[in-house]
């Protein structure tokens, strides 16, 4: 039996799938959400900068804006994803194995979070 064949194999790139899927559908959304608000927060302090100073630093400008909100927004999802991960891991787990007729408990001990 070829080793991509091995129903073992095919259950935990079944995980792999539904894991990056979760990421995805995560980050997606986050980090759209950081630079829309960051490119807001941009124009917000460009203005405030250009009436009070009488001119526009476009890189410190976008190092306390547009920078910030993106780094929140990607740290938020790191930290997000291997949590809703953890929420349907045992789900996941026993569907798969279910569905590949494998050991559940082989599973896992092999997924990670």
């Amino acid at each position: 039996m070829n080793t991509a064949e091995h129903p073992l194999m095919l259950a935990f790139e079944e995980l792999a799938r539904r894991r990056k899927r979760m990421e995805t559908r995560v980050a997606l959304p986050l980090i759209t959400a950081g630079t829309v608000l960051g490119w807001v927060l941009y124009a917000v302090v460009r203005e405030i900068m250009i009436e009070t100073m009488g001119e526009n630093v476009p890189w410190a400008t976008a190092a306390v804006t547009f920078l910030p909100s993106v780094a929140v927004a990607v740290a938020l999802t790191r930290k997000l994803v291997p949590k809703l991960v953890g929420t349907r891991r045992a789900e996941w787990i026993e569907e798969v194995a279910r569905a590949h007729g494998v050991s559940a408990q082989t599973l896992g001990e092999n997924f990670a979070e």
